[in-house]
């Protein structure tokens, strides 16, 4: 995305690289949405290297983590690795309202790209399940358990970005698409495991794994 994207994830990698850097594209975020389509087993590929697609929480659950993954070109520089960002609670203009952090993890033999949302606190309750039937405007009254993933630049709202998820330099020439990587509620997440690189004001790009817990001896 020449914009932001913002997505929720946890993925294990055996190999990644991560850089940090101020470009702010391509990117994805999240916000407050309604008219929206069931989030499992959702796929959605970029407009115009952008675009912004709806979503609701189907799971009949809270979400406290959600991951998106694509697949870019392999053996990207460490440049080009810093341009990809997400939105968290903290990034100007454009605050997730659902989590507290993001992550982008890169996997620099295959290409593969994870996009995760993460992290809850009094202010950031994660997504609950949403109702199917609601249709209120997003501009006066979100749909609880609805919420928009927009890959546009500065994480607007434009359905037809622009973006920065077309440029063949990062993706390649034949376009990308987004799948669900993973989705937790949280009854199934475990104790904290997480490390993560911060990546400038607009997000994380990091390297996410699971850390072994230390048997105690005494």
């Amino acid at each position: 995305m020449s914009g932001n994207i913002r997505l929720i994830a946890l993925a294990s990698l055996a190999a990644a690289v991560a850089w940090a850097g101020p470009i702010t594209d391509p990117a994805m975020g999240l916000d407050d949405g309604s008219l929206s389509s069931p989030i499992t087993g959702a796929t959605f590929s970029p407009i115009n290297g952008g675009g912004v697609f709806d979503f609701f929480n189907d799971t009949g659950e809270l979400i406290a983590l959600l991951t998106f993954d694509t697949t870019v070109l392999p053996g990207l520089l460490p440049e080009q690795i810093a341009a990809f960002v997400c939105n968290d609670a903290n990034t100007p203009g454009h605050p997730n309202p659902f989590f507290v952090n993001c992550s982008i993890s890169y996997h620099f033999d295959t290409g593969l790209i994870d996009i995760s949302f993460f992290g809850l606190d009094t202010n950031h309750l994660g997504i609950p399940p949403g109702d199917p039937n609601c249709h209120s405007s997003i501009q006066h009254n979100p749909c609880v358990g609805h919420f928009f993933v927009t890959l546009n630049d500065n994480f607007t709202l434009f359905p037809n970005g622009p973006g920065g998820w077309n440029d063949p330099a990062l993706v390649g020439p034949n376009g990308i698409t987004f799948g669900v990587a993973g989705i937790s509620p949280t009854s199934s997440i475990p104790e904290p495991s997480i490390s993560c690189l911060t990546a400038g004001a607009l997000g994380f790009l990091a390297i996410i794994w699971r850390r072994r817990k230390k048997l105690s001896s005494s």
